[in-house]
């Protein structure tokens, strides 16, 4: 195997088929799910609505469930799986990569601390919450950071619990079914889930151990279609597809089992299917293509990682993970949903696909292999800084709603809260500033990074005073946009840029971080011309006046007047400034730094602003400028130098 793989040494999870990952098999292999009559809270509310897929033992005998205490159990067991006290790593070279939805209370980088703390990692800490495609494009960001070399071993994944506000909002959105729900099946509707999942990923041939498979590759993309709701032709799935199967090196030919996102909704499991035909052609009839949500219930943000592990659990244990409740099926569906005997059925699967959907149209695949593959080189393109955009409101002073208004354009703003308009309004100046406008031929190749410190505060506090009335109550637009990546979604829509997407959080560098991620996707692959990226910010609705704001910038895969010579994330700034001048080439006598600028209340935007300041540096004569970042979770520094127009 080449070095360049990065391999799954373990594996954990917690989830309604009970604790471990071998729960899981054993329960596909029976055709027994986990879905039951919710009974750790009260929806009765929501009635006829009753069933999830929720966590019994041992909180039903009175522990507190917490996202905490399942993050900690799930990587524990893909920790000891991965024998990787035995690896030699130094704790700063162990990274985390997060993904979850809402969080538990909590700063949504919780769960990232905890199973650090859980496993002794000392390195970078990054969290992904692009709602229910959070884990899988947290997979994807891992294996990044291990081929990039922030990083020796990575323990990746994500988690999620029920809460109250997460039953209203589904059901104020009209998605949730009375029965148990049947991916591809007859009857429609989902059922919500829990748990959490790790995988611990390092690069082959590090150290000799057995390992679970390869993560070959993944893909990102934005369906800029609607805020709920997925593009009803399935491009959006198609060009994360199409962009996981790039990355990974392979043929539509080459896939032989597809793990769908399938939700059981008729606007989900018919748009999916029509993508994965889209991207897969005559491959997608005659291979199968089956969904874990009937077993797992929907797990949001934990319910990529929990299925790409079914995926190769069942993929190692010789068997194909199956559907439930399928019936008689879709009139338009899958010829193949391994669900004859309602169990999972003998066979071989050498490479899989794993499909994730969310709010603000955000897709990510992830490709595994259970057998020793080489997953595709990586290019090294030029990266350059086009154009830079912001509305920023400084602390004390008052939003100017109309002026805000008149930055978006001639974009509808019905329903969008000021995280949204904050993201359209700089995105709109910084396209303009590098004089790029998405249209027909180049939307596919405009993707959106950003990095928030926490979802609309405007939107969280219209959900929860909605409740205030009733779980039956629940604002379905606040529910919405009360996950982080709706900005980022709302510009995609309004900009119709339609490429890769996601939504990073970093304590105090998140900002900073999106614009890293957005330089190294745009360095390594192919799959995109030019990146938004950068930090958003929304003050309290509380009367205070912290500064907010939105600060973007334009990267794109060319040679410019300012370029990223160098980039690198860490467990502390000084070791990241090392590695991103060592990329770069440079000595750090020689480059000055600029750090994060403090902004009351907005670190997600004052640290995309310190990169704009680098970057004015470097245009006002500087040969060179190092811009950093640090936080709680970790350190990012990008090495900027003069280009050549």
């Amino acid at each position: 195997m080449m070095r360049d793989a990065v391999v799954i040494t373990g594996m954990g999870a917690i989830s309604a088929l009970g604790t471990g990952v071998s729960a899981i098999v054993d329960a596909m292999r029976e055709g027994r799910d986990g879905l039951s009559e919710m009974e750790r809270f009260d929806v009765r509310a929501l009635h006829p609505i009753r069933l999830a897929g929720w966590l019994r033992e041992p909180w039903s005998r009175g522990e507190r469930a917490s996202l905490d205490a399942w993050s900690r159990i799930a990587a524990r067991e893909a920790w000891l799986d991965a024998r990787a006290s035995e690896a030699g790593v130094s704790a700063s070279r162990i990274a985390v990569v997060v993904g979850t939805t809402l969080g538990d209370d909590a700063a949504i980088t919780g769960v990232a601390d905890a199973v650090a703390l859980e496993v002794g990692a000392r390195g970078p800490r990054w969290t992904i919450s692009t709602a229910c495609a959070s884990s899988a494009n947290a997979l994807g960001l891992a294996r990044d950071l291990i081929l990039a070399g922030d990083a020796d071993l990575v323990i990746a994944g994500g988690a999620e619990i029920l809460v109250p506000e997460i039953f209203a909002g589904f059901a104020a959105l009209g998605v949730l079914g009375e029965g148990k729900c049947a991916p591809f099946g007859e009857d429609v509707g989902t059922t919500l889930g829990e748990g959490a999942g790790f995988v611990v990923l390092e690069r082959a041939g590090a150290r000799e151990v057995r390992h679970h498979g390869v993560l070959l590759g993944y893909g990102l993309s934005s369906d800029a279609w609607h805020e709920t709701s997925p593009d009803p032709r399935g491009e959006g799935l198609a060009r994360a597809t199409r962009a996981c199967l790039r990355d990974a090196g392979l043929e539509p030919d080459d896939v032989e089992y597809v793990n769908a996102h399938a939700t059981g909704t008729a606007a989900n499991d018919d748009a999916e299917w029509r993508g994965i035909q889209r991207a897969l052609g005559g491959r997608a009839a005659t291979i199968p293509v089956s969904a874990s949500k009937g077993y797992l219930g929907h797990a949001q943000g934990a319910a990529g990682v929990l299925e790409t592990i079914t995926t190769l659990a069942c993929m190692r244990a010789g068997l194909v993970p199956p559907s439930a409740r399928v019936g008689r099926g879709r009139p338009r569906g899958p010829s193949d949903t391994v669900s004859e005997t309602g169990a999972a059925r003998a066979g071989a699967i050498a490479i899989a696909l794993s499909n994730s959907a969310a709010f603000g149209g955000a897709n990510a695949v992830v490709a595994i292999s259970s057998e020793a593959r080489a997953s595709r080189p990586r290019g090294s393109r030029r990266v350059s800084v086009a154009g830079v955009g912001a509305f920023v409101v400084e602390a004390g002073a008052a939003r100017d709603d109309d002026a805000l208004v008149r930055a978006c354009g001639d974009v509808d703003l019905r329903g969008a809260d000021p995280s949204c308009r904050l993201a359209i309004a700089a995105s709109q100046r910084a396209l303009a500033d590098a004089r790029v406008r998405a249209n027909a031929s180049s939307r596919d190749r405009i993707g959106m990074f950003a990095g928030v410190s926490a979802p609309s505060r405007a939107s969280v506090a219209e959900l929860r005073r909605s409740l205030e009335r009733g779980l039956d109550r629940a604002s379905a637009p606040a529910f919405a946009r009360s996950v982080c990546h709706a900005p980022i979604g709302a510009a995609s829509r309004a900009l119709g840029a339609r490429g890769a997407a996601t939504t990073v959080a970093g304590d105090g560098v998140a900002g900073m971080l999106a614009i890293a991620y957005a330089a190294r996707w745009l360095r390594d692959r192919d799959d995109a011309d030019r990146l938004v990226a950068g930090g958003i910010d929304e003050r309290a609705p509380d009367g205070s006046y912290d500064a907010e704001g939105a600060c973007l910038v334009v990267l794109a895969a060319e040679t410019g007047g300012v370029e990223i010579a160098g980039v690198a994330t860490a467990g502390d700034v000084d070791a990241a400034i090392a590695s991103a001048l060592a990329e770069a080439g440079l000595d750090r006598a020689s480059v000055p730094e600029l750090a994060a600028r403090g902004v009351d209340g907005a670190p997600s935007l004052g640290t995309a602003l310190a990169f704009v300041d680098a970057v004015s540096r470097v245009r006002e004569g500087a040969h060179a400028v190092i811009a950093t970042a640090s936080g709680a979770q970790g350190a990012v520094a990008i090495v900027l130098v003069r280009g050549h127009v």
